[in-house]
């Protein structure tokens, strides 16, 4: 997954900081400091995959002459002599080992590490990766923007880190800088990202803080024109969680020493911190999934409660108009009776409600089995870290404590959305469920759920009308049983009265 980093800054002499061995270092070479004597050598050093220098105009210039000319260019005991951007190159614009190697490299290299594999290719080829072409056109970028030189330089991940951390350190002038006819280096004035607030202002220009911030998202905008071309989907997004809308907290840069540490399986305050952050992040996700959930339920039963009522008052501005129709127009002849023959019809109206409302409990177990599925997943990652931390408990007694309060947390959590899980599958389909069906049914077919409505109305009258003359029927039964009995009686009342 392509990750966004970009970040600037000085190179000072207030720092105990030079640009000469600043740039010894990154281009894995050496250079002799002609002010201060000293001779920078990192020539053994590895993971260097790239390194170049060059103007605006794309010509190139010797490192060691450029970056003395800086040092010599700047008197101040406490000047910048350099400015260095770090960006991290997309993975996917860097290749994958070892499966970019043939059967023949392969073997002929079988002896070698994986990373030593994946170093040996990437130096071969840096030239050809998009990854390598994405951080020179920044550079390239800042050169011709700034009439700057620039010195970039492409670093392959480290053996211990990850194998996706290609980065490029890029490394400008904080003067400007151009060529005299007879190709020697020569320094102008200051670049205006060096000038101070108040300069700049006289300028016309904004604060360099704000400049900075463009600055990053050109970064974005050529990394994600390079993802593009190359058909990837992922984009990187200089914009922070707050800005991008993202209920997230960022984790804390750990830093090279931090880092070492935490690999080793020491861990530091700032991964303490960082664990504590991830951990929270979680709990916000689980929170907004619980609000998203309970927010469209909570919609839906607006919505339905909003038919509801404009049904009502349609009813009621009808009736009121039927009763001041009534005032002035005779009253309209009773509604004729469903006769007998009319049954097979109603029986059919009965079948089109029965298979709209399965149609309707199906869509409801639909939901039901989908927020089913969404704790699942959710509560998925929790149970595999659950049993990463048994699977790795610490022999350090000293770190036994925080293990166990890492795996309490992570238990409750989990704990919650199991009971979650079984509760929901527990009540099954709810009645607000089909609620909610019966809404986004009207919402997409209204015409078709009106006559349901009609169809409705009209198989509930019929079975009124049914009860209706059960019901006279057996008034009519009970009333000839009591004038039957009322005859009897007469009759025994006359045999007593007899005189033999």
């Amino acid at each position: 997954m392509a990750i966004y980093h970009a970040t600037t800054k000085p190179i000072s002499r207030s720092s105990g900081r030079s640009a000469t061995a600043s740039a010894a270092y990154r281009a894995g070479t050496e250079i002799k400091d002609e002010r201060t004597g000293l001779t920078h050598d990192y020539s053994k050093r590895g993971g260097v995959l790239l390194a170049t220098v060059f103007d605006k105009d794309d010509n190139e210039i010797d490192r060691s002459e450029l970056w003395n000319l800086a040092e010599q260019a700047e008197k101040r005991k406490d000047a910048r002599t350099a400015r260095e951007w770090i960006v991290a190159i997309p993975s996917e614009l860097m290749p994958e080992y070892p499966e970019q190697l043939s059967d023949d490299e392969r073997r002929s290299t079988e002896l070698l590490t994986d990373y030593q594999l994946r170093k040996e290719f990437a130096e071969h080829n840096a030239k050809d990766f998009s990854g390598t072409q994405t951080a020179l056109d920044f550079g390239k970028m800042l050169s011709k923007k700034y009439g700057v030189a620039v010195d970039v330089a492409i670093h392959a991940p480290d053996e211990e880190g990850s194998n996706k951390n290609y980065h490029a350190h890029i490394m400008t002038t904080t003067r400007e800088v151009s060529l005299s006819a007879d190709g020697q280096v020569e320094f102008g004035d200051k670049a205006t990202i060096e000038l101070s607030n108040t300069k700049r202002k006289t300028l016309g220009l904004g604060a360099t803080s704000i400049e900075i911030k463009e600055l990053r998202a050109e970064w974005a905008k050529i990394a994600n024109q390079a993802l593009e071309r190359k058909g990837f989907n992922e984009r990187i997004d200089h914009r922070s969680y707050a800005e991008r809308g993202i209920e997230q907290l960022p984790t804390q840069k750990l830093g090279w020493k931090a880092s070492a540490m935490e690999r080793r399986g020491l861990e530091t305050d700032r991964g303490d911190i960082n664990r504590a952050i991830n951990a929270g992040n979680l709990k916000i996700k689980g929170l907004a999934l619980e609000i998203r959930i309970d927010t469209n339920k909570k919609e839906e039963q607006k919505k339905a409660l909003e038919f509801q009522q404009g049904m009502d008052a349609l009813r009621a501005k009808q009736q009121a108009a039927k009763a001041l129709q009534a005032t002035n127009t005779p009253p309209p002849p009773p509604k004729p009776q469903i006769e007998p023959n009319t049954a097979q019809e109603i029986d059919r109206k009965r079948q089109l409600l029965q298979d709209f409302d399965k149609g309707i409990t199906g869509k409801a177990e639909e939901m039901h089995k989908h927020e089913l599925k969404e704790l699942r997943e959710k509560a998925k990652p929790m149970l595999q870290e659950i049993n990463k931390l048994r699977d790795n408990k610490p022999l350090n007694p000293f770190k036994t404590k925080a293990w166990q309060q890492d795996l309490d947390k992570n238990l409750e959590q989990y704990n919650k959305l199991k009971t979650a899980h079984d509760t929901k599958q527990e009540k099954g389909i709810t009645p607000e469920y089909k609620e909610i069906a019966r809404s986004l049914y009207y919402k997409a077919f209204p015409d078709k759920y009106n006559q349901l409505r009609d169809i409705q109305k009209d198989v509930n009258l019929y079975d009124q009308q049914q009860e209706q003359q059960e019901l006279q029927q057996r008034q009519a039964e009970l009333a000839q049983r009591r004038q039957d009995r009322e005859v009897q009686q007469a009759d025994r009342g006359n045999d007593r009265d007899i005189d033999y």
